[in-house]
C-alpha cells in the first residue's frame, strides 16, 4: 500500500464548510432495523456561487425600486453616479465577510489541512470485511473531514463503507445504496461528525461486503483533515495532560476500545484517569486501562448494580515505574444485555519520574609527561606556536624542569658508602655474559636520578646527547626496569675490554620491558658497573643537544 501527501492549505471557506454541513441527505432505501445516517458532499463552489447570486439579485432590485422614485430624465442622470456608488458599496460590503472569513482561515498559521492518499488494491470479498489505514502524524483540533473513495464493485448496493477516527469513533459514509450500479463506486463525503476531536492517529476506512456473488476492489482513498493545529505547552508542574471524547456507542456483550498517545519519553510517577460513560446500568460494565508496555489494569469490574452512568478519577499506582511513550488502550465492555451506553470521554495526567541527569565526566586525566614534551618542543622551536602557548610552555618548563644541582655534586663520585652500596638490594645479583657479576651503586642511582628525571638537570656534565624520563617515574621503577633488562638480556650482553688509560666503557640500547613504548641506553664499564641508563627515544622522550639543554635552563631559572 502507497501514501502520497496531497497539496493544499484547507478543504475550503468558511461558507464551504458551513454548506456541507447543512446539505440535505440524499434519500436512500435503508434496511429495515438499521438506521444510519448518510453524509454526502456538497458541490465546494456552491456556497460561493450562492452569495454571488444573492448579493447580486439585492443590488438589482435596491437600483430599480430607486429608479421607480424618479420621474424625469433629467433626474435620473444626476442620481446615476450615487445609484453606481451605491450598488458597489453594497458589493463590497457584502462580499467582505465571506472573503474576510476564507483569508483568515487560510492565512492563519493555526489552521492547517492534511492530506493523504492510499491505494490499498485490497479485495473485497463475500460477507467480509476489508480495511485500510492512513495514519496522520498532525495533531489537530478537526473542523473538517472530506474522505474520497474509489471501489470497484459488480454490485455496490452489497457494501457499507464507514470511517473510523483514530479514537474509535465510527461513521457511516454508505450504506448498501445503488443497486448493481457501473461497476465502479466512486464518491466523497465529508461528514462533521469528527468534529472537535484529535486528527493524529490511524484513521480506517471499513468496506464491508453484506452479500453473496458479487465481489470487488478497495482500489483507493484520500482522506483530508482541516483543523486548528494544537499548541500544548507543558504544565508548570511538569505533569502531562491528555483527554479524548470518543462518543463512542457501548453495545450489549460487545467491547469498545478508545487510545490515548504518549510520545513523551520517560517513567511513570504518578498516574490518575478519568472517565465518563453514559449508561444505564453500570453493573454490566468492566472497564481496563492498558498500558503500552501491555500492562493491564482493571479500574472498573461490574460494580454498581443498576445505577446510571459510570463517572470518576482515580489514582493508579500499579503503572508506577511503566514507561510512558506509546498507546494507552481503555477497553470498556459490556458483559450483560438490555442496557447499553457512550463512552462520552477519558483522560490520563501522568507526572513523570523526575531524571537525575549523571553527573559529568571527570576531566581527562592530566598526561604532564606530554605537556613538558610539548613545552620543550615549542620552547627549542621545533613546533610552531603562537603567543599564548608559547607563554603557557615556558610555564611549564619553569614549574617541571626545576634546577637542581645539589643533588649531583662531583664529591659524590669519592663517597666510599655511596660507592659500596650496590643496588640491587634484597641478594639479587645481576649477572651478564659468562656469568660475570654486574651492579650500579647508590652514588649512580642517585647521579642517574639527578640527570635523567624530568625535575632534575646536570650541567656540569653533559654529552652531546641527553635525554629524560617522563615526569612521575619512581626510582623503584626504574630499579625493576633495570632488573628486568638483564634478566632478559643479560646472556647478550659481553662487557668491554679495558681501556689502556682506565676501564672500559659500551653503551647497549634495548627496548624497555612492558608496554612504554620507550627505547632506553644502558652504559657499562668492564668492572660490570652501570653507569648510565636513560631514554633514548619512544614517546615523551625530549632529544637535545648541549646548547638546546642549556636554552631549556636558562627558562627554567627565568
Amino acid at each position: 500500500m502507497s501514501i502520497n501527501r496531497i497539496s493544499g492549505s484547507s478543504l475550503g471557506s468558511a461558507d464551504n464548510v458551513r454548506e456541507v454541513e447543512q446539505a440535505p441527505q440524499q434519500n436512500v432505501k435503508q434496511p429495515i432495523g438499521q438506521q444510519t445516517q448518510i453524509h454526502q458532499v456538497a458541490d465546494p463552489t456552491r456556497g460561493a456561487r450562492l452569495n454571488e447570486q444573492y448579493v447580486r439579485s439585492r443590488d438589482s432590485f435596491d437600483a430599480q425600486r430607486l429608479r421607480r422614485q424618479l420621474h424625469n430624465p433629467v433626474e435620473t442622470r444626476r442620481v446615476d453616479s450615487r445609484l453606481s456608488n451605491l450598488v458597489n458599496r453594497t458589493l463590497t460590503a457584502r462580499r467582505m465577510p465571506a472573503t474576510a472569513a476564507v483569508g483568515s482561515m487560510r492565512d492563519s498559521a493555526a489552521i492547517r489541512t492534511v492530506g493523504l492518499t492510499a491505494t490499498p488494491n485490497a479485495a473485497i470479498r463475500d460477507h467480509q470485511v476489508t480495511t485500510s489505514k492512513i495514519t496522520i502524524n498532525d495533531d489537530l483540533t478537526v473542523q473538517g473531514v472530506k474522505v474520497d473513495v474509489n471501489i470497484d464493485h459488480t454490485y455496490i448496493g452489497d457494501l457499507v463503507v464507514k470511517l473510523r477516527s483514530p479514537e474509535g469513533k465510527e461513521v457511516t459514509l454508505r450504506n448498501q445504496s445503488g443497486g448493481r450500479g457501473s461497476g465502479t463506486l466512486q464518491f466523497s463525503a465529508s461528514p462533521a461528525d469528527f468534529n472537535g476531536i484529535s486528527s493524529k492517529g490511524d484513521w480506517t476506512l471499513i468496506v464491508e461486503d453484506r452479500e453473496a456473488q458479487d465481489v470487488g476492489t478497495l482500489k483507493s482513498w484520500s482522506l483530508s483533515v482541516t483543523g486548528e493545529e494544537k499548541v500544548q505547552s507543558p504544565p508548570a508542574t511538569g505533569r502531562l495532560e491528555k483527554t479524548v471524547t470518543p462518543n463512542a456507542a457501548i453495545k450489549d456483550n460487545q467491547t469498545t476500545t478508545s487510545v490515548i498517545n504518549f510520545t513523551e519519553a520517560g517513567e511513570v510517577e504518578k498516574l490518575t484517569v478519568s472517565l465518563d460513560i453514559a449508561h444505564t446500568y453500570r453493573g454490566d460494565l468492566i472497564v481496563k486501562l492498558t498500558s503500552p508496555s501491555g500492562k493491564e489494569v482493571t479500574l472498573h469490574n461490574r460494580q454498581g448494580g443498576s445505577a446510571d452512568n459510570l463517572t470518576f478519577e482515580i489514582d493508579r499506582s500499579e503503572f508506577v515505574g511503566e514507561p510512558i511513550s506509546g498507546e494507552w488502550k481503555l477497553t470498556v465492555q459490556d458483559a450483560a444485555r438490555q442496557d447499553e451506553g457512550v463512552l462520552k470521554s477519558w483522560g490520563l495526567k501522568i507526572t513523570p519520574k523526575k531524571v537525575t541527569p549523571p553527573p559529568p565526566p571527570p576531566p581527562p586525566p592530566v598526561d604532564i609527561a606530554t605537556s613538558v614534551y610539548n613545552a620543550a618542543e615549542i620552547a627549542l622551536g621545533r613546533k610552531a606556536a603562537t603567543d599564548a602557548e608559547k607563554a603557557e610552555a615556558h610555564k611549564l618548563i619553569k614549574q617541571y624542569l626545576s634546577v637542581n644541582e645539589l643533588n649531583n655534586h662531583r664529591e659524590h663520585r669519592r663517597d666510599p658508602v655511596l660507592l659500596n652500596d650496590i643496588y640491587p638490594k634484597g641478594g639479587v645479583e645481576l649477572k651478564v655474559q659468562d656469568d660475570k657479576k654486574v651492579y650500579w651503586t647508590a652514588y649512580d642511582r642517585m647521579h642517574f636520578a639527578a640527570r635523567h628525571l624530568m625535575e632534575y638537570f646536570d650541567t656540569a656534565d653533559i654529552k652531546n646527547k641527553n635525554g629524560w624520563w617522563p615526569v612521575g617515574t619512581t626510582q623503584a621503577q626504574l630499579d625493576q626496569y633495570l632488573q628486568s633488562i638483564f634478566e632478559t638480556y643479560g646472556s647478550q650482553i659481553k662487557l668491554p675490554n679495558p681501556g689502556s688509560n682506565g676501564p672500559g666503557f659500551k653503551y647497549y640500547e634495548f627496548d624497555l620491558p612492558g608496554n612504554s613504548g620507550l627505547k632506553v641506553r644502558v652504559g657499562i664499564e668492564s668492572t660490570g658497573r652501570v653507569t648510565s641508563f636513560f631514554p633514548v627515544s619512544g614517546p615523551n622522550y625530549i632529544a637535545a643537544n648541549q646548547a638546546e639543554v642549556q636554552q631549556l635552563l636558562a627558562i627554567a631559572r627565568s
